[in-house]
């Protein structure tokens, strides 16, 4: 996924981002097959967490054209299921380990194929597809310098991420100098969020010391 992301900085297209991304998730899930075959079976959440990133392929076949205004209505769309699959796992008792990854791994998809796309349509600046990679680059280093783990989900990582979501929405709604300037922002306060969590990981639980 991170060479996805390099390839638009360098080509302007989405295309080998997007395919790589199907394919990651067709091997994650293939990998995974045990956590959601039967008898627990993929479930409604899933399902719904699937869709969303058939949107997603969706908002990337738009660009650049009809990106503004559907694209954005388009992400409102994604927002609001994003919303639904973890409410309704919780409400039935379904919620489950693989089902919380599949749900965050869909939106760094979203995150990365959104950043590409605005940066493709001239809606943000080159720089905004660092945050693109941002998931990916984190894994990357959490595992191969063997830290503490990811860290557990927050509630600065969800406020930074559901900022951010707006400004998407709002910059491909209503394109404008301060929209434009909204993305920016949010997107710098998603690295933010991201260097707190990767501060999280080499610190690790509070009272834990790394030797």
């Amino acid at each position: 996924m991170l060479g996805g992301v390099v390839l638009v900085a360098f080509t302007r297209r989405l295309e080998g981002l997007v395919l790589l991304g199907l394919l990651a998730f067709v091997r994650w899930l293939a990998a995974n097959r045990a956590a959601w075959r039967a008898p627990r079976r993929f479930g409604f959440a899933n399902s719904v967490t699937a869709l969303r990133i058939a949107l997603v392929v969706w908002v990337a076949w738009l660009s650049p054209g009809p990106l503004i205004p559907w694209g954005g209505w388009l992400v409102l769309v994604i927002f609001g299921l994003d919303a639904l699959d973890g409410w309704w796992a919780r409400r039935t008792g379904t919620a489950t380990k693989f089902g919380a990854a599949f749900d965050q791994e869909a939106d760094a998809f979203m995150v990365a194929v959104v950043t590409g796309a605005l940066v493709q349509a001239d809606l943000a600046p080159g720089w905004v597809l660092i945050v693109g990679g941002l998931r990916y680059g984190y894994v990357l280093v959490v595992s191969g310098l063997q830290l503490h783990g990811e860290v557990p989900r927050n509630a600065l990582a969800r406020n930074a991420f559901g900022i951010l979501v707006c400004t998407f929405i709002g910059v491909m709604v209503w394109p404008c100098w301060l929209t434009a300037g909204a993305v920016q922002l949010a997107s710098l306060l998603i690295i933010g969020s991201f260097a707190h969590s990767l501060w999280w990981s080499w610190r690790g639980p509070v009272g834990e010391r790394r030797e």
